[in-house]
């Protein structure tokens, strides 16, 4: 991407204002906020420019020092957009924040400036945590009960304790993706099909 005219139509402030994501134009020199839209909630003050890191992590230092890729920095060395995911914490509560970062240069082909859209995942970061735990407390079940536990998608085997692989004479990995019917007795097979039916 290449400088524009932030003054210009094109680039209005009124334009930026109405993306719905936190949107920043950064210094790569200095870390310095040269442009934020309303939804970053940044204020600027007259005659002081706030880092990046300042106002997204309240720090007073950037985030590289605290464990974080620093798309700054990144840009700044390879010249090429980055996605990156920070933690970022507002009024003390944890969010998870997906940042899209790219270079903008000048006329002699210089990167200057970086983009910064800001997208909050925290939702699906919570889901997916949720998700984990529940696999993780399956898992857990499933190996201490001396049942055996088949999971199945429409007949085809997904997953299998190892009471289950016990019983089958089959590793669960060669369980996995077989159909459950081909180790019921042939009589029987007839009814289970029927039960799978919608």
């Amino acid at each position: 991407l290449y400088q524009c005219d932030w003054s210009s139509d094109v680039c209005s402030s009124d334009l930026i204002d109405a993306m719905p994501f936190p949107f920043f134009v950064i210094d790569i020199t200095d870390y310095s906020i040269q442009i934020a839209n309303r939804a970053t909630n940044y204020q600027f003050i007259p005659n002081k420019r706030l880092r990046c890191y300042e106002v997204t992590h309240k720090r007073c230092q950037p985030c590289s020092l605290f464990g974080e890729i620093c798309p700054v920095d990144e840009i700044r060395n390879t010249g090429k957009p980055i996605t990156v995911e920070h933690i970022h914490f507002e009024n003390e509560e944890k969010k998870y924040i997906r940042i899209f970062a790219y270079p903008l240069f000048d006329e002699s082909n210089q990167v200057t400036q970086i983009l910064e859209i800001q997208t909050d995942i925290t939702s699906q970061k919570m889901a997916e945590n949720l998700l984990l735990k529940s696999e993780e407390k399956y898992h857990a079940f499933s190996r201490a009960t001396f049942e055996g536990i088949l999971l199945n998608d429409k007949g085809i085997i997904i997953d299998a304790n190892e009471i289950v692989e016990l019983m089958l004479a089959t590793p669960v990995t060669e369980l996995i993706g077989r159909d459950f019917s081909h180790f019921l007795p042939v009589e029987k097979r007839p009814v289970y099909a029927k039960s799978m039916q919608p």
